[in-house]
């Protein structure tokens, strides 16, 4: 039976797994599938200060995280449906003690708990947990943190094995410390960045970058845990987890890698790092740019300021040289002319040979092969080649036995090919369509693949372990996706076209076309003054300098009123403005008008009638907002978002406004202007209120 407590947390949140059961008569060898009962509702923790193992994306609603992958594998096999109560670990712990918590997942396992809950069979995990302190702590180090951490305050979220951990290991290291336990992880979190407490005990993976890791506590495997009144759901329970890993014994494995491997790296730079800044103000960069397809220049730029960025270091410059030669660029490099090079490849042993450690996966090079169409790849004796970086180091280990030819561009490669000078040739990225230009039609080649993908990288000198320290480690910090997306949003999309070729293949379609276009100009003539004509209507209607409705948007007010939809009307006046046109001039007051229309845009919904009067003067008309106890939350939150307010072109000086509210209720005799009469007389007496103020009549 639920209780009015867990009510508070209930959110409606189903998933079915779709589960089936597999029927096999031994004697005829016959089988069916049977749909398997999913009837069962189960009542699971969902701790919300624990996003690595239970998240929900608050606009899509869609969930995720190590647990709710784990549950929703089970369901395939047991049918169940669930029943999220959502509320920070300590409040659902309580919970699944009282019996209104069906399951809980990331239990740690131990005897005094085995007498109150049932464990599943098999661990669905390992935690690791270790004690941390923020960066720019110099107080406790992990080298002598018996001494460090005496008299000191250490906070741990209570009720967890962790605490149990925590407080043990505070025992057996004789260490006269004070350990506190908090409701929640957000409020252990909280007061260690305030600098109330001096370190606190994390699962490795939960931890922040702002954090630095002093010692390790303990670990623990963790299992999915019962409620004790729910024993009838245990034996299925653990077949489904047997399932799953009879299936896939990586389960765990995989589950890890995707949620629990990216454990926050310290921003915090060791004294390598901060002794290779002290002696260098700029990274260069050598850049080897054959691409037209690829600013490779902007990327790698790019790059190097986020990754500078993430680590608090912006008096770094970065400087860039183009190469046109791989080579003299490797020399570079080795001589200490430029820091960094790019690219070079994610193939050790090439590497190895060039004294060069690579960062960061940023390219994929695809390497493809050209021959003519009916020979075998496997009998060429010569390839040709246009660089000797790696495409030379592939044809070194695919085809060790061949002739290498050296040629200046793709044209020249595929030239030879063409005549016979090679058998084959290799570059990256030879496309189909490139193959097949006007130039080599009647050539008959053939594209082949290569066994595997590359990825260009950055390189740094072996050796150089400040440098390589400090990108690895501002590299780290960067999400996975940002890279793809920048390169994706440096390539540059290239077209060869020819009319003649165009023409060959699509002459007979021409004159359809050309009659199909004419009429799409025609048409888009038409919608073109039409747009036009409403883009003009919008700008008339439209402040200039607040960007938002003119006084003309008092018609739409109106046409609200004759609507006889209710709502709150308000008249906000600006205090002080005439003061800071004569202190700072009109420009100044302009800008204050400005930040003042951006709060008040943050704070009302798109469908409300937001309008500047004129002068310091704006009004808004929120539909369905009919008393002031519906209004009182939007006023207070308009109230702090204009207090909040930063207006350098007035330095800074408070900006306060004070705002009238009046009510229409549908079917109120009263015309717009009585309305606005209402709100006027409260925003006179909202005057006499110091600072920001509202007044309702």
């Amino acid at each position: 039976m639920k209780t009015p407590y867990t009510e508070r947390y209930v959110r409606c949140y189903e998933r079915t797994g779709a589960s089936h059961s597999l029927l096999l008569d031994l004697e005829t060898g016959n089988y069916q599938v049977q749909a398997a009962d999913t009837t069962q509702t189960i009542r699971v923790g969902f701790p919300t200060d624990m996003q690595y193992m239970m998240n929900r994306n608050t606009t899509s609603g869609d969930m995720s995280g190590y647990g709710y992958d784990y549950l929703q594998n089970i369901a395939g096999y047991t049918g169940w449906k669930y029943e999220y109560v959502e509320g920070e670990w300590t409040e659902l712990w309580n919970l699944f003690l009282n019996g209104e918590i069906d399951l809980l997942e990331d239990v740690s396992y131990t005897e005094e708990r085995a007498e109150k809950m049932w464990f599943s069979s098999k661990s669905i995990g390992t935690e690791v947990y270790r004690l941390y302190v923020l960066a720019n702590n110099t107080e406790v180090t992990s080298s002598n943190y018996r001494e460090t951490l005496e008299g000191k305050t250490i906070g741990v979220t209570k009720d967890t094995y962790q605490e149990e951990l925590l407080r043990q290991w505070v025992e057996d290291e004789n260490i006269d410390c004070t350990v506190k336990g908090y409701a929640s992880d957000s409020t252990r979190n909280e007061l260690l960045g305030e600098g109330r407490l001096d370190a606190i005990v994390e699962i490795e993976t939960a931890a922040h970058s702002t954090w630095t890791e002093i010692a390790e506590v303990g670990s623990s495997d963790f299992y999915i845990a019962l409620s004790k009144d729910r024993e009838d759901l245990l034996e299925d329970l653990n077949n489904a987890i047997d399932n799953i890993m009879e299936i896939n014994p990586q389960y765990n494995e995989e589950l890890y890698l995707k949620y629990l491997s990216t454990a926050n790296i310290s921003k915090k730079l060791s004294d390598t790092e901060s002794e290779w800044i002290a002696q260098h103000d700029e990274i260069k960069v050598g850049i080897f740019d054959a691409q037209e397809e690829l600013d490779v220049e902007n990327v790698i730029k790019t790059l190097l300021k986020e990754v500078l960025n993430q680590l608090g270091l912006k008096d770094i410059s970065i400087s860039c040289i183009v190469y046109t030669s791989l080579d003299e660029m490797d020399e570079d490099l080795q001589e200490g002319k430029i820091d960094v090079m790019y690219p070079t490849f994610d193939e050790l042993s090439l590497n190895e040979k060039k004294g060069i450690s690579i960062v960061a996966e940023i390219e994929p090079v695809k390497i493809s092969g050209v021959i003519p169409e009916g020979t075998s790849i496997d009998k060429a004796q010569k390839v040709g080649i246009i660089d000797s970086g790696l495409i030379q180091h592939y044809i070194n280990t695919y085809y060790p036995n061949a002739e290498i030819v050296y040629y200046e561009d793709e044209g020249e490669l595929l030239d030879a090919v063409m005549s016979n000078e090679v058998d084959a040739v290799f570059a990256e990225g030879i496309t189909p369509s490139k193959v097949s230009s006007s130039s080599y039609n009647d050539s008959a080649l053939s594209i082949i693949g290569n066994s595997r993908t590359y990825y260009k990288c950055m390189g740094v000198k072996q050796g150089n372990a400040g440098l390589l320290m400090l990108l690895e480690r501002g590299v780290n910090q960067i999400d996975s996706e940002y890279i793809e997306s920048l390169v994706d949003d440096n390539t540059r999309i290239q077209v060869q076209f020819s009319w003649e070729d165009f023409y060959k293949e699509h002459g007979g379609q021409i004159t359809k076309w050309l009659i199909i276009g004419a009429l799409i100009v025609i048409l888009l003539i038409v919608i073109f003054f039409k747009v036009r004509g409403k883009k003009l209507l919008r700008i008339s209607q439209t402040d200039t300098l607040t960007k938002i409705l003119n006084r003309s948007g008092e018609q739409l007010i109106r046409d609200k009123m004759k609507q006889n939809i209710g709502g709150m009307f308000c008249l906000i006046d600006v205090d002080r403005f005439k003061w800071f046109n004569d202190s700072y001039g009109h420009d100044a007051g302009d800008q204050v008008l400005i930040e003042i229309a951006k709060g008040l845009t943050k704070v009302f919904r798109m469908d409300d009638i937001l309008i500047r009067l004129g002068g310091d003067e704006f009004a808004v008309f929120v539909p369905c907002v009919v008393d002031e106890k519906m209004a009182q939350p939007i006023l207070e939150r308009l109230v702090k978002e204009i207090e909040a307010i930063q207006c350098e072109a007035v330095e800074n000086n408070p900006i306060q406004i004070s705002v009238g509210v009046a009510f229409f209720h549908p079917n109120d005799k009263i015309e717009f202007e009585g309305l606005y009469k209402k709100a006027d007389e409260a925003c006179y007496e909202g005057k006499k209120q110091e600072g920001c103020s509202y007044k309702v009549r």
